[in-house]
């Protein structure tokens, strides 16, 4: 990740170094959708889709970090920044899932 004034100049580079959360985190988000899908209760299917994803942001970017901690854990110290990225949008889209469920 480049340095920046704003802290988050990064680009798809970045995301290759840290495989394991990276496909993880898609796991869990694909999981999470057709849960979503099948086993809430909504009118339209896309609200469906997008509440189970969001909701399974947070616990796949957890597992992720698990993962990519066994695999790779050096990777934590180099790349540190866009982990913790993920981690601040997975927490983000996570509370927006919960707030739509209330």
């Amino acid at each position: 990740m480049r340095q920046s004034r704003f802290w988050f100049d990064y680009d798809r580079a970045d995301l290759r170094r840290i495989r394991p959360l990276r496909l993880t985190l898609y796991a869990a988000l694909a999981l999470g959708a057709v849960a979503g899908y099948y086993g809430l209760e909504a009118p339209k299917a896309f609200d469906r889709l997008w509440t189970g994803l969001v909701l399974a942001f947070l616990p796949g970017y957890l597992v992720g970090c698990a993962v990519q901690w066994l695999l790779r854990p050096q990777r934590f110290a180099e790349h540190g920044r866009i982990i913790a990225w993920l981690g601040l949008i997975s927490a983000f889209t996570s509370a927006v899932g919960v707030s739509a469920l209330l």
